[in-house]
């Protein structure tokens, strides 16, 4: 009788493939809570927020330095500054923003340096008549920016302009600085074309619009010399309505040789101005025009700046601002005459 070897028993709890593969999957085993998607967001969330964070640090850094001021625009002095101030004309000139030391701007004050070189033939001859028509007159102080304008004046309109020659100014009434005859078209320093010649006036200024604005705010009339024999000029007197083409008449001319002057040669004012105006061609310089209360006012402010008296005075510069159509005048430097 064949015998039967005895089966050999397995333990099937130790052997995980008897009945093939676990039931369980990766997932289910290792990450039944989804632990893994979950670490994975937070993960990229945190650096992500790390990033933004570094990059949002980094600008504010960047925009804390000093505050980086545009300086203003401004129009020139009387001369070849480009720095905002504008010039005296017979009277005074704006910072070539008038430098806008107006003013500019105009850039505001670099006002260049002129030397006071009255060996200029023009300026000599203008002192001179001066002196044998008014003989109070004692020399009259001309200032730098003054004397270039008037060298660039054709020799009929200077004569014209300055009044030289022509009928002689009535002393105003009262002594508002202290010596008789000191109202516009008075005598000696206190006379209306001494002080055309030492003041000078600066604007900051944006722009050719802008000039006209603050001169209309002073009552100014505008001057332009008529291309190209420069012997006529062109009037504005309604400078928010500019119409070229208008002549200034010699009885015009000689009513404004005793009122104040102020002129602007510097190029660029010329071309925004001359724009502003609607000429068909670039100014070499403009001249402006103000009443006599624009002259009382400054007189006093001469007076009360250090109590000089006018023939004591080689120069007064006086600023200009205007702000809402309403004008500031005050004076900025003052220079002393030296005798010899």
């Amino acid at each position: 009788m064949p015998t039967t070897e005895p089966t050999e028993l397995i333990d099937l709890s130790t052997d995980p493939l008897a009945f093939g593969p676990p039931e369980a999957t990766v997932w289910k085993k290792y990450s039944p809570n989804l632990e893994f998607p979950i670490s994975l967001l937070v993960s990229t969330f945190f650096l992500t927020s790390m990033f933004a964070l570094l990059v949002g640090l980094l600008f504010l850094s960047l925009g804390s330095g000093p505050e980086k001021k545009v300086p203003p625009i401004s129009l020139a002095e009387g001369g070849d500054d480009d720095s905002g101030d504008g010039s005296a004309g017979a009277g005074g000139t704006p910072n070539e923003t008038l430098k806008s030391p107006i003013v500019q701007p105009p850039s505001t004050s670099g006002d260049e340096t002129i030397k006071n070189d009255f060996t200029i033939p023009e300026v000599k001859d203008v002192q001179n008549a001066i002196a044998l028509e008014d003989p109070n007159a004692d020399s009259v102080a001309v200032a730098p920016e003054n004397a270039k304008n008037l060298s660039r004046l054709e020799e009929s309109l200077k004569t014209k302009l300055t009044g030289i020659g022509g009928p002689k100014g009535t002393p105003g009434a009262g002594k508002g600085d202290g010596q008789p005859g000191t109202g516009p078209g008075g005598t000696g320093a206190s006379g209306t074309r001494a002080r055309s010649l030492r003041w000078v006036m600066r604007f900051q200024t944006n722009g050719g619009r802008d000039y006209l604005d603050q001169l209309q705010a002073l009552g100014a009339v505008v001057l332009v010399s008529v291309p190209p024999e420069k012997k006529q000029m062109y009037v504005f007197k309604d400078l928010r309505n500019p119409k070229p083409g208008i002549v200034a008449t010699d009885a015009e001319l000689a009513t404004y040789s005793q009122q104040i002057q102020f002129c602007d040669s510097k190029p660029k004012s010329g071309e925004e101005v001359g724009r502003a105006l609607n000429l068909n061609f670039v100014p070499g310089e403009f001249w402006a025009i103000f009443p006599r209360g624009i002259e009382e006012e400054l007189a006093k402010l001469e007076k009360s700046y250090r109590n000089r008296r006018p023939e004591d005075v080689e120069q007064t510069i006086f600023r200009v601002s205007v702000v809402g159509g309403q004008y500031k005048l005050v004076v900025s430097e003052q220079t002393d005459r030296l005798r010899k």
